[in-house]
């Protein structure tokens, strides 16, 4: 498996999609899901500046439906489809790792894919944790906060822990139908999925004086392969898969100088990421320690990469409009904290939840 442009930028290496091939322009179909929503732009990329022209979403289970729908919807509204894409996903998974490797070199292609797969294997079993009913619920709109909440705290027997009967209580309580039990149920199955063989990916620490791990990522197989065949399917080239977790930062590498660090804000999971010229030089990330997303979670994966000179944090994610959150930060924080700027031509999408397609783009 062949790294992302963006982890690729640390060992000087340059992907099809970098600022250096913009000159003539060209156009770009970037999607996302994070497991309840597939969203789709087309970016226009020229002399080293993107724009999204239009945006579409998909609430469809099914991937290849998903992608047709969200094909469809930008048809619609007379684009002119690229023929290449790139996509992020929460199936594939990116961690800085320490890899016992003498002198920070490579071992052969098989005993890298090994040991990495060896350290990322916990990292997705440990994701499968997010996909509980209640989640999927909330992340789908069905439910609110506060409604969770209150059905968890009615379900909760000796054990203290989400239990069996979420559904049923949920239905019970009058918050959610039987329909959209199911449909989670439905979508819960796709999302749990653990491929047998993960293909991985990595980079060797910057040669920046300071001790960094290795930038290492990883895809099951089969969930590779799915993406591939729903973008065929519409005779579209997927040129990359992508992380949820990081590429939002390339949408900084134009600002001058300067370490950005950037609260990347997914629901159920924070990660403070760090970057200089386009380039992963930091990561740090967490699941909740609740139910909700708390101004805890976000300052223990910033305090230990933030440094004075920062300063500001900038934003990306589906959560990181929480008006309550953002002010209690720059409280804590005692610095802004700004949404990564995305350009649009007609959209009423907020910043935060493209920033990370926008950036992807930007590679």
């Amino acid at each position: 498996m062949k790294l992302p442009p963006l982890l690729k930028k640390r060992s000087g290496m340059q992907g099809p999609l970098s600022p250096a091939n913009w000159r003539g322009g060209r156009r770009l179909l970037a999607c996302e899901t994070d497991g309840f929503v597939f969203r789709a732009a087309v970016v226009a990329l020229n002399e080293g500046k993107a724009t999204i022209e239009r945006c579409a979403e998909s609430r469809a289970i099914d991937l290849k439906e998903a992608v047709s729908e969200v094909i469809a919807a930008l048809k619609k509204s007379a684009v002119d489809l690229p023929r290449h894409a790139i996509c992020l996903s929460p199936g594939v998974m990116t961690a800085m790792l320490e890899l016992p490797l003498k002198e920070g070199k490579a071992r052969s292609e098989r005993e890298m894919q090994e040991l990495i797969r060896w350290e990322m294997e916990p990292l997705f079993a440990q994701q499968v944790s997010r996909w509980n009913l209640g989640a999927i619920l909330l992340g789908r709109g069905h439910l609110n906060q506060d409604q969770r909440e209150k059905i968890i705290l009615a379900s909760r027997g000796t054990t203290g822990k989400e239990g069996a009967r979420f559904g049923e209580l949920a239905i019970e309580l009058g918050m959610v139908t039987r329909t959209q039990v199911e449909e989670a149920l439905q979508l819960q199955e796709h999302l749990q999925v653990m491929d047998d063989k993960l293909l991985c990916g990595w980079s060797a620490p910057p040669d920046t004086g300071e001790h960094t791990g290795w930038l290492c990522c990883a895809v099951g197989k089969e969930s590779l392969q799915r993406f591939r065949d729903a973008f065929a399917h519409h005779h579209i080239r997927l040129d990359w898969l992508y992380p949820q977790i990081g590429p939002s930062l390339a949408a900084l590498s134009t600002k001058e100088g300067g370490i950005f660090p950037v609260l990347e804000m997914q629901q159920g999971m924070v990660a403070c990421v760090l970057g200089e010229s386009g380039t992963i030089t930091g990561m740090q990330f967490t699941q909740g320690s609740g139910e909700r997303l708390s101004v805890g979670d976000c300052l223990e994966v910033c305090h230990a990469l933030l440094r004075t000179s920062m300063t500001t944090l900038w934003l990306s994610g589906s959560y990181a409009g929480h008006p309550v959150l953002l002010k209690q930060l720059e409280e804590r924080l005692d610095r802004p904290v700004k949404p990564i700027p995305v350009v649009f031509k007609n959209s009423d999408t907020p910043q935060w939840s493209v920033a990370g397609l926008f950036g992807a783009s930007m590679h």
